[in-house]
């Protein structure tokens, strides 16, 4: 009689049982979810193996459409069922940005079962009791997880909520006068619980599309891949505020917390502190000493001081040339009302960090203009606050773009995200700076880790694609580039790095289509116009090369154009002693794109010459 038979895998001190569904650990059952346990049977099914994350999802969901953050949490609790600490995955690795890998050494065996001897009525009465068992166990199991949730919510510990998204808060006035209102505590509040090292929190820049217009927060949640999400909507009625706000775990809809403040409008500080105190309650989230008195922290006493500045974080939101400048007269008017808010400073150090540089704004500024400025609002800010990660950001890359400094540069990233882990923008320039230094996989890492906060960001998107790129990485630089233009099909950013992909892999016409519609789509971005000459110059198209010099040069009359720009046309043509002049010039005008010479492809027929190494020696990328 032919056996009856199933496999058996045996790991460390666990072995699984596929068939009855059990993970022993010695001889005591290890209580899985049914997920949690069919994503571990395809990853022990596939041990030692990359399992994509897409592949894993197809598997264990088969018939159901899921998002990512599904599978996040079943690998979560397999390594809590496992043991792995988090600085240590003895079985499960990640593979940022494609999978999983179960790393444990798999030993398969095959067992006879007992019953197969016996007679056969026996063998259905051992397999009928098998099976019961088997239930049994595994509801036991089941039973006994969900009991730990639920006496976890009982004794204040952790629950299993590891992201949050707090929306915008909409304002019911009818004049619209108080829109800045919403997006203000909004970012306040996530700025409080970015501190918080065990909650993933969007930032701003993830939140503001959903400012205007209606919002269903569960969609919301489901589009910004959050366990969670916060919503809240205000009316102003003379000096009193209502905030009306509720916390909802995205999966279920189910309301974990809500709650009414009725306030005086001067009081909106004690709204902010109730309202973070409380969503940190009901996520069950222990907060360190260091951490409730981070949270607890007021940066100004001013009531008007800090709308000054709400509005200012509103403009800069919003991201076009107008608003920038309106968040400049914000800024400086909260400076005016409370010559000590360390805050308000490291705004207006953003705006000329990374606002005043855009081409369509009408006071744009070369960085050597704007550096000065920068650097005073910055200085001031850390003189008022050296805990502020919001201001090491922009000064860690002020060192990064105009004085390379790059080991200061990496010790002001590093704090910032020191103080604000959840500073999305801060692990992107860090991402950044690696990379210009040569170290790539600690780049992509980095980067890595800026995408798991803030997944569309266009601008994160964006440095992803040009450290594959800096990295030789071409066809997933392409695949990325292409993902990102899903998202964002009019991002001309990303059309320009698309093009400058297909450069490399010598696929030119499709680079200088790329680079058309990044000059319609900018409007003529001096950028976009450099790299449309560079197409044309090494695709062979001289004469339309030179045109675009020409033009170039003529524009340069009438707007900042950067030296780098007109010296990447010339390297495409192989004019080396008009690209290196170029270079220098670039370089005498501390010009911010000089900090990628040591990593960009395009300069790849400059290297051997000695005025590039000397400039690559007095940029600081050189031993």
């Amino acid at each position: 009689m032919a056996s009856l038979t199933n496999h058996l895998y045996e790991f460390g001190p666990f072995r699984l049982d596929p068939a009855r569904r059990l993970l022993f650990h010695e001889n005591e059952v290890v209580p899985l979810t049914p997920k949690a346990f069919d994503t571990l049977i395809a990853l022990v099914e596939h041990g030692g193996q990359v399992l994509e994350k897409e592949e894993l999802i197809r598997r264990v969901w088969p018939d159901t459409v899921v998002e990512e953050n599904n599978l996040n949490q079943c690998i979560s609790t397999l390594r809590k069922a496992l043991g792995d600490s988090p600085n240590e995955h003895r079985y499960i690795v990640t593979l940022p940005g494609r999978g999983y890998r179960f790393a444990a050494s798999v030993r398969t065996v095959g067992v006879e079962e007992t019953a197969a001897t016996a007679p056969p009525g026996v063998q259905r009465r051992a397999f009928t009791r098998t099976v019961i068992v088997t239930a049994l166990i595994g509801a036991v199991a089941t039973a006994a997880y969900l009991w730990t949730l639920k006496q976890a919510g009982r004794s204040g510990a952790e629950l299993p909520v590891r992201s949050l998204a707090v929306l915008p808060f909409k304002s019911l006035a009818a004049d619209g006068g108080d829109e800045y209102l919403g997006l203000g505590i909004s970012d306040a509040l996530i700025t409080r619980l970015s501190n918080l090292r065990r909650l993933i929190i969007r930032p701003t820049s993830a939140v503001v599309r959903y400012a205007e217009g209606s919002q269903d927060p569960i969609a919301a949640g489901r589009e910004l891949k959050v366990d969670s999400v916060l919503d809240g909507k205000i009316q102003r009625s003379g000096d009193r505020i209502r905030v009306t706000v509720q916390l909802l775990r995205v999966e279920g809809g189910v309301p974990l917390w809500a709650d009414q403040f009725d306030q005086r409008f001067a009081d909106i500080f004690d709204v902010q502190d109730s309202i973070s105190e409380r969503v940190t309650g009901a996520l069950m989230v222990r907060l360190s000493g260091e951490e409730k008195k981070r949270a607890a922290r007021r940066h100004t006493a001013n009531t008007e001081a800090y709308h000054a500045y709400m509005k200012g974080r509103f403009y800069w939101s919003r991201n076009t040339p107008e608003d920038l400048e309106k968040a400049i007269e914000s800024f400086q008017q909260a400076i005016r009302l409370d010559p000590k808010y360390a805050l308000a400073y490291a705004g207006l150090a953003d705006c000329y960090v990374f606002g005043r540089g855009q081409a369509g704004s009408r006071r744009a500024m070369p960085l050597r203009e704007r550096f000065p400025i920068a650097k005073a609002a910055v200085t001031k800010a850390l003189e008022l606050d050296d805990t502020l990660s919001e201001a090491y950001a922009p000064l860690a890359y002020l060192k990064l773009s105009y004085e390379w400094d790059w080991a200061g540069a990496e010790k002001d990233f590093l704090r910032a995200i020191e103080f604000s882990p959840g500073y999305a923008t801060a692990h992107q320039w860090y991402a950044e700076c690696l990379v210009y230094l040569g170290r790539l996989d600690e780049a992509l890492a980095a980067i890595e880790r800026a995408r798991e906060l803030d997944p569309f960001s266009p601008a994160i998107n964006d440095s992803m694609v040009r450290i594959l790129y800096y990295s030789r990485r071409y066809d997933r630089a392409l695949e990325e580039c292409r993902n990102t233009l899903e998202l964002h099909p009019n991002f001309d950013q990303a059309h320009i790095l698309l093009g400058r992909v297909y450069v490399q892999k010598k696929m030119f016409s499709e680079a200088v289509a790329e680079f058309q519609k990044a000059v319609a789509l900018s409007d003529g971005l001096p950028g976009a116009i450099a790299w449309l000459g560079h197409a044309y110059a090494v695709s062979g198209r001289k004469q339309d090369a030179l045109r675009v010099l020409q033009d170039l040069k003529d524009l340069s009359k009438r707007r900042h154009v950067s030296p780098f720009l007109i010296a990447i046309v010339y390297a495409g043509l192989d004019d080396r002693e008009a690209a290196l002049a170029w270079l220098e010039k670039a370089y005498d005008d501390r010009e911010a794109a000089l900090r990628a010479i040591k990593v960009d492809p395009n300069l790849d027929n400059l290297r051997a010459e000695a005025r590039f190494q000397d400039l690559l020696r007095r940029v600081g990328l050189r031993p």
